[in-house]
């Protein structure tokens, strides 16, 4: 094993991905629940209420382990460290946009602007140097598929920019914010698939 800091790394950061996407999962079962709750069902009420404390402890768990898998990487690649820097960024602005968001709207909007972009900046820089890894570990099946998944990353960021630009601008009730909401969900959606790939790739690669 040529790289052990950074395989150790990255097989925490990909269960912190599977965590993230179990505590998505579960955030939309409370959802479910909350709007059956709506029908006057308190059982689902209750239940709902229940998921979404489990859904918010897995998803700080699973922050916590790509923090600590991004650093560990960092010890075998400079690119994570960079990674890192964005995701304690995006951790300060998140924290800032709870605590502002009874406080200052524009604060609050701002935090979420920055913790949003941290987390894009994060995702690629981690892209990187699993892009740098294979480089050293001639790897060029791997260092290729990770130019393409940061490559369609940077372009659903993008995509995702814009149609929350354009949602600012339009009402919450219209039938158009509707459906700019559904399409930042499939981009957000694809996104997660594709980070989720490659890094599947990159642990089997450093645990080779």
């Amino acid at each position: 094993m040529t790289f052990p800091n950074a395989n150790a790394g990255v097989k925490k950061i990909y269960n912190a991905q599977v965590l993230s996407i179990i505590g998505m999962i579960l955030s939309v079962i409370a959802g479910i629940l909350g709007a059956i709750g709506e029908a006057n069902d308190s059982g689902a009420v209750v239940g709902a209420a229940l998921v979404v404390i489990i859904a918010a402890a897995i998803m700080i768990i699973a922050e916590i382990m790509n923090i600590v898998g991004v650093n560990r990487a960092s010890k075998d690649e400079e690119a994570f460290k960079k990674a890192l820097i964005a995701l304690v960024v995006g951790i300060v602005a998140n924290v800032l946009m709870i605590y502002s968001s009874e406080k200052s709207n524009l604060i609050s909007s701002l935090s979420n602007f920055v913790g949003t972009v941290s987390s894009f900046i994060a995702s690629y820089f981690v892209c990187t140097g699993i892009i740098n890894l294979a480089d050293r570990l001639n790897n060029a099946a791997v260092s290729e598929d990770g130019k393409k998944s940061r490559s369609l990353l940077m372009y659903i960021w993008l995509g995702s920019a814009a149609i929350t630009l354009i949602n600012s601008f339009i009402s919450n009730s219209s039938k158009v914010a509707s459906v700019i909401s559904i399409i930042s969900s499939i981009l957000s959606i694809a996104a997660i698939i594709i980070y989720f790939i490659l890094l599947g790739k990159a642990k089997k690669m450093l645990a080779e």
